[in-house]
């Protein structure tokens, strides 16, 4: 005998199918199933998108949901040339909500794309939207482009340097004889000769510069 036109719902289900005879007598069988058709869902949490990061080891984190049930999540991190530098799965059995990091040491600073694909114990999948990290554990390099014991024959002077970084310089800092005289917070040419224009007055000058990256 077959049943046309019933409805599961998603969720757990008990069916059951009641028969009589001529006599009068009735007996009964049921069933339990579950149906879960709707996959499951995911919002990255830390690190925040676009982050900026000095500290290789990151706890990649992730909160996952289900009507029904989770079974997996797995971590995908790509480096700036889309190749995939890590693959990791964490195993959730069961339960319709859970909150999953993953501990992921960088090997090497850059810019990374990192994102977490969601399974249910249907099969289901989901997969987040990817966010960004850029990891930079080295402090800039910053080269005078004044050799020592340099001579000016004016007060106006202009002193060269060259940071270097592998991401990118947020600010950089003039000192005159240990005091801080000026901080250039923008158009700081990475990579690249920069300067700092100031006005001295006659004698003997001590100068560094100092950036910091982002």
């Amino acid at each position: 005998i077959n049943f046309t036109n019933v409805t599961s719902r998603e969720g757990n289900n008990t069916w059951t199918v009641y028969c009589n005879n001529t006599a009068g007598n009735i007996r009964g069988a049921s069933v339990f199933f579950t149906k879960d058709t709707i996959s499951p869902n995911g919002t990255l949490i830390s690190p925040l998108n676009n982050s900026f990061v000095n500290n290789a080891t990151q706890n990649m984190t992730l909160n996952a949901s289900d009507l029904t049930s989770l079974s997996n999540a797995t971590l995908f991190i790509y480096n700036s040339s889309n190749s995939l530098v890590n693959q990791t799965t964490r195993i959730i059995n069961g339960g319709t909500q859970a909150l999953v990091g993953i501990v992921y040491n960088f090997l090497y600073d850059g810019v990374f794309t990192w994102f977490y694909r969601i399974v249910d114990i249907a099969g289901n999948q989901f997969t987040t939207t990817n966010s960004t990290i850029t990891v930079d554990t080295h402090a800039p390099i910053v080269y005078l482009n004044i050799t020592n014991n340099t001579f000016f024959r004016t007060n106006n002077v202009l002193l060269n340097y060259t940071p270097l970084d592998s991401v990118s310089i947020k600010e950089c800092s003039l000192y005159i004889n240990g005091n801080q005289n000026m901080t250039n917070q923008s158009n700081i040419l990475t990579n690249q000769v920069n300067n700092f224009s100031l006005t001295l007055a006659n004698g003997n000058y001590e100068w560094y510069v100092l950036c910091s990256d982002l």
